[in-house]
């Protein structure tokens, strides 16, 4: 999601030296800048990204991010942009899966 409102827009002066409250677009609560991991479904698959700067929610959790942002990411997600820096291997499990095996009784996974 990209960063609601203008984040480029007009200067403070006096007292509010800081950057301004932006609120949630989801539940209005306050969000906060932060950097952020994230994955994201793209053509070469699964891909993780760390270091995202980005506001969080501190009502609900979600990530806003600034268009710049939001256009490296997507440039990395569909594979046009950088070198990843590790690659990793993950489980995939099915909920499906799980479901069937809980019923059963059988605590392994399905493979």
């Amino acid at each position: 999601m990209t960063l609601p409102g203008n984040p480029s827009g007009p200067a403070q002066e006096g007292p509010q030296a800081g950057p301004a409250a932006v609120p949630c677009t989801c539940c209005g609560a306050d969000t906060r800048e932060d950097f952020v991991k994230a994955a994201f479904w793209g053509p070469q698959g699964l891909v993780a990204i760390e270091d995202i700067p980005a506001r969080v929610c501190e009502g609900c959790g979600e990530q806003f991010y600034d268009d710049q942002t939001a256009q490296r990411i997507e440039g990395i997600v569909n594979g046009s942009a950088a070198v990843p820096r590790q690659r990793i291997t993950v489980p995939v499990f099915s909920l499906a899966g799980a479901e069937n095996a809980e019923r059963s009784g059988d605590t392994t996974m399905p493979g």
